[in-house]
């Protein structure tokens, strides 16, 4: 945690490079700074690996890890040990880890301000689970579309504080155009997810907090909307959208099947205004309280 801390200051303070690319050459305090804490990073990684390398020969239970080692193995009794080396296999769990935690994690952090800031929502949360689920049974990935609604909590949360506001930079491969304008190859392209998101050709009053926006006639998650690209799109957007959705839906309904959330007394509720560090839409830190839910109890009893 405090490795992904250090890669996140480093290189959410931004750098010369990042605009004029030859300014990588040359050797300021934070491209020292972003080169200390990649190489910690990447160590700490394949310190892990290794002990994974270990473990498997004693046939402990699989994971991620174990999973890219084994396809690795497979490989090389192939003769194809080229096409996942050890450094392939570093950098696969770098990106799971360094492009899955973050983000999902800031996701739960709106999912519980907004919840907190907006209680007839959470009370909808509540109900829903409470009628369909129960308080003392486990919930499961098989639920998902037995919530609606507390799906379209999640899914209205990604569309108002997308966390990635600017998705990643690409280039352009050859000449092209788009919309009437001219694009050279070799073009940094930038996609402005927040302003699809925000825009009010596409969304009733965009910066206003509505669940039900993703909610049919009948109560269902509408398909995907036109102008909804939390992951991005396209053959570049993110590999780890089905597991993210799902972690995601796990952690939520299963967090308020047991507890109910509100502000400290005397502190007011969380700040919902963005801040922006290494291209993800940060909350302002904030504390709430948890009381559980007792089986039997309402929320007021509780």
């Amino acid at each position: 945690m405090q490795i992904t801390k250090d890669v996140d200051d480093a290189f959410g303070n931004g750098t010369l490079a990042d605009f004029e690319p030859i300014f990588k050459y040359i050797p300021t305090n934070a491209i020292r700074q972003i080169k200390k804490v990649t190489n910690t990073w990447l160590r700490f990684i394949q310190s892990k690996i290794d002990d994974h390398r270990i473990n498997i020969q004693e046939g402990s239970v699989s994971d991620a890890v174990h999973d890219a080692l084994k396809f690795q193995a497979e490989l090389k009794c192939k003769d194809q040990a080229d096409e996942l080396t050890d450094v392939h296999v570093r950098q696969i769990i770098a990106d799971i880890f360094g492009g899955g935690i973050d983000t999902t994690t800031q996701t739960m952090i709106w999912c519980l301000a907004y919840s907190v800031s907006h209680p007839d929502v959470q009370a909808k949360v509540h109900k829903e689970i409470d009628d369909v689920i129960g308080k003392d049974c486990l919930l499961l990935l098989s639920d998902k579309a037995k919530l609606p609604y507390c799906e379209a909590v999640i899914l209205e949360v990604m569309r108002i504080r997308i966390i990635s506001a600017l998705s990643l930079p690409h280039e352009t491969t050859e000449n092209t155009s788009i919309g009437g304008y001219n694009i050279p190859k070799g073009t940094q392209i930038w996609t402005n997810l927040w302003n699809l998101h925000m825009d009010e050709e596409y969304w009733k009053e965009p910066e206003k907090f509505c669940p039900e926006r993703f909610l049919d006639d009948e109560g269902n998650v509408q398909k995907r909307q036109e102008s909804y690209l939390p992951f991005s799109a396209g053959r570049r957007m993110c590999i780890g959208e089905v597991l993210a959705r799902n972690s995601m839906f796990l952690i939520f309904t299963c967090l308020f099947q047991q507890f109910t959330l509100s502000p400290i007394k005397g502190k007011g509720k969380p700040s919902l205004g963005p801040i922006f560090k290494n291209l993800v839409t940060r909350c302002i830190p904030y504390e709430v309280v948890a009381k559980e839910r007792i089986s039997g109890q309402t929320d007021s009893q509780a």
